[in-house]
């Protein structure tokens, strides 16, 4: 059917909850400062305050300029005239008038009679090459081509001789050809040659050329030579000797004194009382090698700084080793104990001999490669040093401690490793460098569970001192 009528409309319902407040709005611009007010009136002056102290003085002032020169003095009384000068020299004479005629030359008067001979007159003085001379004898004659030849005569000698109240300053005689075009360019030309024979048949010393030297000269740092050869600038592929002696001598160089080559501190030195030393870089290189077994070398529980007193299981044997990376006289130790480490040494006293001057080193080069004061060499047959090791102790004769190295094993199998020891390693607390010095060598051998260790030659290097 058709839609019924509307109802009425109902009462209203209650007022809902208030709703939360709105966020705060954005502040507003900052107004504008407002006027400046009007100043205020002054206020009432202070009473003055008390007066202050007087300062002290200031310095002086500069001194003023001088002032102006007064006007000049009226001009003094004439004096009166000095005493008349002294009469000047004569002139000169004046020119000679010329010579007359030579008179005719009158007739020759008859000769005298001989008038008898004169007393001989006195010795003169012995025979000198200026007397010698005064007697006719040339001084110096040209020859071809075009030298200067002094000839002496029997009895008397070429003479170069200061005055004998002056000291010479410079050198007494010089030879000088070291001009740019004056170099000397052909063969057998010499600075100075001395061509010189002797004769007789009784015995006689003679000298090509002889050097008398007398030493005046006490001071400190004064050097004097018989013969002084200089430097030279080498040239590359000329050969150039100091000095050179031919064949023929009996004794190529005689020396009776003591004899120093080269300079400084690096010298060669042979002295007629003492024999040969060398110093420096001039000592020889020289090399001990000790194989095993060491000459009076022993075997011991001492290894230096203690005694093995346990632990010292073992077999101690030496051999020779043919393979080629091993071929070298050797002692083996090796145990078969399990663990731990048995231990057994080889001891060897050594003393440097009475030529040894220093230890190798890396700074002496007549050691070459060898830079290592002493090498010991050895082998592990493990890599490892809980299973083989060798130790390496050297003690002076008064049982300090000189070197020490533990636990050594090799780096490769199969083949010989060195304990190196250096020259500074022997030089420091305890030293051990010096000519006839001893010390000794403990070789602790350790091993265990079948390996072993191998001990072979000990080879010490060094430079001698002759």
């Amino acid at each position: 059917g058709s839609q019924g009528t509307t109802g009425p409309t109902g009462a209203t319902g209650a007022n809902g909850t208030t709703g939360p407040t709105g966020a705060t709005g954005v502040t507003g611009p900052t107004g504008a400062t407002g006027v400046t007010g009007p100043t205020g009136a002054t206020g009432v002056a202070g009473s003055t305050g008390a007066t202050g102290s007087q300062g002290t003085t200031g310095p002086t002032g500069a001194t003023g300029a001088n002032g102006t020169t007064g006007p000049t003095g009226a001009t003094g009384v004439t004096g009166p005239t000095g005493a008349t000068g002294v009469t000047g020299p004569t002139g000169a004479t004046g020119v000679t008038g010329p010579t007359g005629a030579t008179g005719v030359t009158g007739p020759t008067g008859a000769t005298g009679v001989t008038g008898p001979t004169g007393a001989t007159g006195a010795t003169g003085p012995s025979a000198s090459l200026q007397s010698a001379y005064n007697a006719g004898s040339s001084i110096i004659t040209a020859a071809s081509p075009g030298n200067i030849v002094f000839t002496d005569i029997a009895g008397t000698q070429f003479v170069v001789n200061m005055n004998t109240s002056t000291a010479p300053t410079t050198s007494m005689m010089n030879i000088i050809n070291t001009g740019a075009s004056q170099g000397a360019a052909t063969t057998g030309v010499n600075g100075l040659q001395v061509d010189f024979a002797n004769a007789g048949s009784s015995a006689i010393d003679n000298s090509g050329l002889r050097v008398n030297m007398t030493s005046n000269n006490n001071t400190s740092g004064t050097t004097l030579e018989g013969i002084n050869i200089g430097n030279i600038t080498a040239q590359t592929n000329a050969t150039q000797t100091g000095l050179q002696i031919g064949t023929g001598w009996n004794y190529g160089l005689s020396v009776a004194t003591k004899s120093v080559i080269g300079s400084g501190s690096n010298t060669f030195t042979f002295d007629p009382n003492s024999g040969p030393s060398y110093a420096g870089t001039a000592r020889p290189f020289k090399q001990i090698v000790l194989a095993a077994e060491y000459a009076g070398a022993s075997l011991t529980t001492k290894y230096g700084v203690g005694t093995d007193t346990t632990n010292i299981t073992g077999s101690m044997t030496s051999d020779a080793s043919v393979s080629a990376s091993l071929m070298m006289n050797h002692y083996t130790w090796t145990s078969t104990t399990a663990s731990p480490l048995q231990s057994y040494t080889v001891a060897v006293q050594v003393k440097l001999p009475q030529d040894f001057s220093a230890w190798c080193s890396s700074s002496i080069t007549a050691c070459g490669s060898n830079t290592n004061a002493i090498v010991v060499n050895y082998d592990t047959l493990a890599l490892e040093n809980t299973n083989n090791a060798l130790d390496v102790n050297i003690y002076d004769n008064a049982d300090n401690q000189v070197y020490s190295s533990t636990g050594n094993v090799v780096g490769t199998l199969d083949s010989w490793g060195t304990v190196n020891v250096s020259d500074t390693n022997l030089g420091s607390t305890h030293p051990w460098n010096s000519a006839g010095a001893s010390a000794i060598i403990f070789l602790r051998m350790r091993a265990m569970n079948n390996y072993h260790v191998l001990v072979g030659s000990i080879v010490l290097n060094y430079v001698s001192k002759f």
